[in-house]
């Protein structure tokens, strides 16, 4: 279940700023709910969860390691250089504006593109499109060289 709570006709407002692009939801976030999953996110056994779907791949995290990949992943493509591709970088708030709840990466590179859909809720990544597995095999060594460099 998501943590939002609907609030009227679903409308967005966005800007964008360089390969950045900010975009406000017509929705309010269940707080409660939020601070839930984060509670479940940190007694997560297992540090990374990769799960192959029919959509692509989710990669479920406990809170440390998520909060972790997800800046690294993305100052990774806030950074990428124009020989590996291009990513857009789309970033979601409730409507009360001072909660991220979702971080949208596009990223094109040669004949492969694929999504990467940051969940702050719920401490998951779904990565799926016809390159989804370029990010595991190429992309996320550089993200784990950025993380381990942050420690």
């Amino acid at each position: 279940m998501a943590a939002l709570v609907a609030t009227s006709k679903s409308r967005t407002r966005s800007r964008t700023v360089a390969n950045k692009e900010f975009c406000i939801q017509n929705y309010t976030l269940n707080i409660a709910k939020a601070l839930n999953k984060k509670l479940e996110a940190t007694n997560r056994n297992l540090s990374v969860e990769y799960k192959h779907t029919k959509g692509g791949i989710v990669l479920t995290a406990d809170a440390v390691t998520y909060e972790l990949l997800k800046l690294a992943t993305l100052s990774y493509f806030e950074n990428l250089a124009e020989s590996k591709g291009q990513a857009t970088i789309r970033e979601i708030t409730d409507k009360s504006q001072t909660t991220v709840v979702q971080h949208i990466v596009k990223v094109s590179a040669n004949k492969a593109s694929y999504i990467i859909n940051i969940y702050n809720t719920t401490s998951r990544l779904l990565i799926n499109g016809n390159g989804a597995y370029q990010f595991l095999d190429k992309d996320l060594k550089n993200i784990h060289s950025i993380v381990l460099k942050s420690l």
